[in-house]
């Protein structure tokens, strides 16, 4: 009896493998073709990455571990780009805090290592992309709105050479610097 219905079990599962190479299967159209694209439209480069990159490895850290719980950092960065997509100059906010300044240390070498990315951004040809900074100590949660800050908030747009000042603005989301305390 087992070995009977072992039998009409293997043909029945062997009718039905066989019938699944004959016929059409339902539900795909025979105009439906299926193209796998090798070349995916690359999503653009966040350029907020490589330059906090550059701004982190020519900082004071030391002088930014020393900014006391509660306080923060605010500045603007413009990036110009020529023709070709390539840095051109940088600016930064108008009139940063000397603490500010003493950390970011913005001088000729700061704007030179910009220039030297070996980065191409096509969609920013010939414009300034722009974004604000916060540095800030992580996981403090209550920012002190003393002069600093406000002196921060209050010029934050930089100046620009008068030849730039007609050029189009792109601005990025803003980017949130949260340092660690080392002991």
């Amino acid at each position: 009896m087992k070995k009977s219905i072992i039998a009409i079990l293997l043909m029945t599962a062997w009718s039905f493998c066989f019938a699944q190479k004959k016929g059409k299967i339902i539900g795909q159209p025979d105009s439906l073709q299926t193209h796998i694209k090798l070349n995916q439209p690359v999503k653009p480069l966040d350029i907020r990455g490589p330059i906090m990159n550059i701004i982190a490895r020519h900082s004071d850290r030391n002088l930014l571990y020393e900014t006391k719980k509660g306080h923060s950092y605010m500045m603007s960065i413009a990036v110009l780009f020529n023709g070709e997509g390539k840095i051109d100059t940088v600016y930064f906010s108008n009139n940063m805090s000397s603490e500010l300044k003493a950390i970011i240390r913005p001088n000729p070498e700061l704007i030179q290592k910009f220039k030297s990315l070996r980065l191409t951004c096509p969609q920013y040809k010939g414009k300034l992309a722009m974004f604000l900074v916060v540095f800030k100590q992580e996981g403090d949660n209550v920012l002190a709105y003393d002069n600093q800050f406000l002196n921060g908030f209050n010029n934050l747009w930089p100046e620009f050479r008068p030849e730039d000042s007609n050029r189009p603005i792109v601005f990025l989301k803003s980017y949130l610097n949260e340092f660690i305390i080392r002991i």
